[in-house]
């Protein structure tokens, strides 16, 4: 015969089955047999086993996508770190390339001036050896954005020889930054600290685990309990219904009620045990991102008073320079000294963007 059997997240039961029978001694026809049978548990009412696993994989699921959904928020902050660290590497190159066309210069005008007995061999070396070291930080800082060109490609899963226009003055970028920079993180940290428990997605795996431990426990209780089935079986020939109802009890189950139930709490100590790891761990990870914010606000700030320091020297400079009281040289220093002091502020504004962002992405934010 043919049997089968089809079993609903409900606990229904469906077996079909089709029997053949033939005496090989005779010539008579086949006969052709057909029954139907169903059985559905009444009490008291646990999920089919199939329906727990169902549960289990929605669970399973959840905990998946909110550990997504971090990630790509992490790698949007990464994104964000790379793309502002390559604007930095390139203005840096700038800078490079024009200290090093000052020191070619420079090499330029004493070798014209040895040639008229103005200058000796040590000025000579003395601008050959600044040239080196122009070339040299110059080389450093193309291999430093090159580098990290091909890496930040690499993170997209691009091409490294693939095209790519930085600009700083991005809508979207100045939006998201004028946005965070509003933003005031000074507020309580055990408040700030509850956010990361209500919104982490680690702290939200471990409820669901607990849930998902104790509704598997209320289920494995109700195996102890009387448990009445119903069901009926068809058979076709004889065009009949055989219905049933079926009582069933453990009076004795060995110990192992016990057994289950230590294991129980072996499981929830285990539970309680990870989770208080894990929330040691995010308190830490918050307060040294607290700690970081502190400390990019702090070095910004610096770099703020340095950079209006040096802006007000050029403003001098550029005086004395309409005056004629300084050279071309000392004036294209000054405004070297001045972009650099400019990019080092631009670098501290973009830590603590970053820093920022970092936080809320932990408290639950973004």
């Amino acid at each position: 015969g043919i049997q089968g059997n089809k079993l609903f997240r409900s606990g229904l039961s469906l077996e079909p089955k089709i029997t053949l029978k033939k005496q090989l001694s005779t010539d008579e026809e086949a006969e052709v047999g057909f029954t139907f049978r169903l059985q559905q548990q009444l009490f008291p009412w646990v999920p089919s086993p199939a329906e727990q696993e169902y549960h289990k994989t929605l669970n399973a699921l959840k905990k998946a996508e909110d550990n997504f959904e971090w990630q790509v928020t992490t790698a949007k902050i990464d994104w964000l770190e790379g793309y502002l660290n390559l604007l930095r590497l390139q203005e840096q190159l700038v800078v490079a390339e024009t200290e090093y066309n000052v020191t070619a210069d420079e090499l330029s005008l004493a070798q014209a001036r040895q040639g008229i007995g103005e200058a000796g061999a040590q000025q000579i070396l003395t601008a050959q050896v600044s040239l080196k070291q122009a070339e040299y930080k110059l080389k450093q800082g193309l291999n430093r954005f090159e580098e990290a060109k091909r890496q930040w490609l690499l993170a997209l899963g691009l091409p490294t020889d693939y095209e790519i226009v930085l600009e700083e003055n991005s809508s979207y970028f100045q939006e998201l930054q004028a946005e965070v920079d509003a933003l005031e993180l000074t507020g309580d940290r055990k408040e700030l600290f509850s956010q990361v428990k209500a919104a982490h997605y680690q702290v939200a795996a471990m409820r669901i685990d607990r849930a998902q431990l104790e509704q598997e426990w209320t289920w494995k209780q109700k195996d102890y309990q009387p448990e009445v089935t119903t069901g009926g079986t068809y058979d076709a020939p004889s065009k009949s219904w055989t219905l049933n109802l079926n009582l069933i009890y453990q009076f004795w189950d060995g110990g192992a009620r016990r057994l289950e139930a230590e294991d129980y709490e072996a499981r929830q100590q285990a539970l309680d045990r990870e989770e208080e790891s894990v929330r040691a761990n995010l308190e830490a990870q918050l307060q040294a991102l607290l700690g970081g914010v502190e400390l990019a606000e702090l070095q910004f700030e610096e770099k703020k008073l340095a950079d209006e320091k040096v802006r007000y020297e050029v403003d001098i400079y550029r005086q004395q320079l309409e005056a004629g009281y300084m050279t071309e040289k000392d004036w294209t220093l000054k405004v070297l000294e001045r972009k650099t002091a400019e990019l080092s502020y631009k670098t501290a504004k973009d830590q603590v963007f970053l820093s920022k962002l970092r936080v809320l992405q932990m408290i639950g934010l973004i």
